[in-house]
């Protein structure tokens, strides 16, 4: 781990003095978390690169999967994401096949937040794929994730852009507009 913390006045006769500084950390919830996005319409696109419209609402497939070295990581039972614009959640699936389920609920909080009625763990399903819309408004957007635990003390852990299934051919989470004409 490595800190660095840079502190500046505005004033010759004025200083700045730190005091304390505390770090957290608990254990991964999975060895590693992987995401990939595509248009819903467009799962295979050319060249890999997920490619909008600018300002027109996208239908968009957010495939996550997740990977376990032992049964002592608790998973996770909720999904965090941050998107280029306000968005709308769709539809959920879950397992190997995938199969349409219903979340536990899903709320606007920090992003869009989608509870997951069962847990993604070493002992149970490995994937999910969520359906959602949003607006991609600048040159370029990102759609990140978090994945966390209601219930846990974990902290909440970041999702990897990669590459999840044959299914999805983009292996990343970052997207391209073209300008509306």
């Amino acid at each position: 781990m490595q800190v660095r913390v840079q502190m500046k006045t505005e004033s010759l006769w004025e200083f700045a003095r730190m005091e304390s500084l505390a770090v957290e950390i608990s254990p991964l919830l999975a060895d590693r978390v992987l995401g990939e996005v595509a248009v819903a319409a467009d799962l295979q696109p050319v060249e890999g690169l997920v490619r909008v419209r600018a300002g027109v609402p996208t239908e968009f497939v957010y495939e996550l999967g997740a990977e376990f070295s032992g049964a002592g990581q608790p998973g996770f039972d909720a999904v965090r994401l941050l998107l280029p614009s306000l968005g709308r959640f769709l539809a959920l699936e879950m397992g190997e096949p995938l199969v349409r389920v219903v979340p536990d609920s899903v709320k606007e909080e920090q992003g869009l937040a989608v509870y997951l009625p069962q847990r993604i763990s070493p002992a149970g399903a490995h994937r999910l794929r969520l359906r959602l819309e949003t607006t991609v408004y600048g040159a370029a957007g990102e759609l990140r994730a978090e994945v966390f635990e209601r219930s846990g003390r974990a902290l909440p852990q970041g999702v990897e852009a990669g590459d999840v299934s044959a299914e999805v051919g983009t292996d990343e989470g970052s997207l391209v507009s073209r300008p509306r004409i």
